[in-house]
């Protein structure tokens, strides 16, 4: 019981560094966070995801696929979500490949294009 104490004391030391004004502590925090396993700190790793540093969503998105199951749901979510670039790192993190944009309107078709397959010439 002491060990668990211990490490629940560890992760809590790193809550104050998540909100960091350098982006190089908060990304050393929330990848510590996924190394200590840390499943009861899972929904701040997530909320990293959206942090405005590309290195702090990279590594949150990481830390995520170490917390087991709560963690990859926590990433499918932001999947889902309408943050953008917390689904990019999610989708990587998981393996995928980021999102492609749709075109907000994609151009017309020229009509007066002939469409067809070519005919192949008969040699005899």
């Amino acid at each position: 019981m002491r060990t668990l104490a211990v490490l629940g004391e560890r992760v809590e030391a790193f809550v104050p560094a998540l909100s960091d004004p350098d982006g190089r502590v908060r990304a050393e925090a929330v990848a510590a966070l996924g190394r200590l396993g840390a499943r009861s700190l899972a929904g701040r790793v997530a909320a990293a995801l959206s942090d405005r540093d590309h290195g702090v969503r990279a590594a949150a998105a990481a830390a995520l696929t170490r917390l087991d199951g709560a963690g990859r749901l926590l990433l499918l979510h932001a999947m889902r979500g309408p943050d953008r670039f917390a689904a990019d790192a999610a989708r990587v993190a998981l393996g995928l490949p980021p999102a492609v944009p749709e075109q907000a309107d994609p151009e017309p078709l020229d009509e007066s294009v002939d469409m067809r397959p070519a005919k192949q010439p008969v040699h005899v």
